[in-house]
């Protein structure tokens, strides 16, 4: 049911909290996520009116499964202690999450920036670093829906109240992939350009 595109996210919301109490640890519930989340979209459990109707929407398979998946992966996430944050499984999870952030759909990738919020309130600060750049980027950026922008900012507002090393100015790598510290990405400017 969870593998389905065809499931409601209301439904989702209430297996996944189902799945989450029938477990008797949090690993096993990581671990059993990630075999559904393997299985999500899985065409042949479409039918071909399903799959038309789902195809006629502005997101393409492809984005209806990233979208499904952190669908799933937020209410997972809900669901999760901060002791589960050295859990390799648990880690695992980013890639999903990385692909809805990177997403050329904005739809997923809003879906893909609360679901990033979630997971990142549940890292440790090195874990935190490896999202920073890609956070500070989405702010930043001057293309794309002003609600991604707004759903980043505050994401990393929320993080900065956690750590205070991300109001830190983030070294912004030059073209040729090579570090020279010329620019750097700052949440505080940013949040106050925002604003004026």
């Amino acid at each position: 049911m969870l593998c389905s595109l065809q499931t409601p996210d209301d439904l989702i919301k209430c297996c996944v909290r189902a799945l989450a109490v029938s477990h008797d640890t949090e690993a096993h519930f990581i671990q059993t996520t990630l075999d559904v989340l393997y299985n999500v979209g899985d065409s042949r459990s479409l039918s071909s009116d399903a799959l038309d109707v789902l195809l006629s929407s502005d997101i393409d398979l492809e984005g209806l499964c990233i979208l499904q998946s952190v669908t799933i992966l937020f209410v997972v996430l809900e669901n999760t202690s901060e002791h589960m944050v050295s859990n390799s499984a648990l880690q695992s999870l980013a890639s999903h999450i990385l692909l809805a952030v990177t997403s050329s759909n904005t739809t997923v990738r809003e879906g893909g920036v609360c679901c990033l919020g979630k997971f990142a309130i549940l890292c440790n600060e090195g874990t935190l670093r490896d999202f920073e750049p890609l956070l500070l980027k989405i702010i930043g950026s001057s293309k794309g829906k002003m609600e991604v922008h707004a759903q980043a900012a505050l994401v990393a507002s929320n993080l900065a109240l956690q750590f205070e090393s991300v109001l830190k100015p983030y070294p912004e790598p030059s073209k040729d992939n090579k570090e020279d510290g010329s620019s750097s990405l700052c949440l505080s400017s940013m949040l106050f350009d925002m604003l004026n």
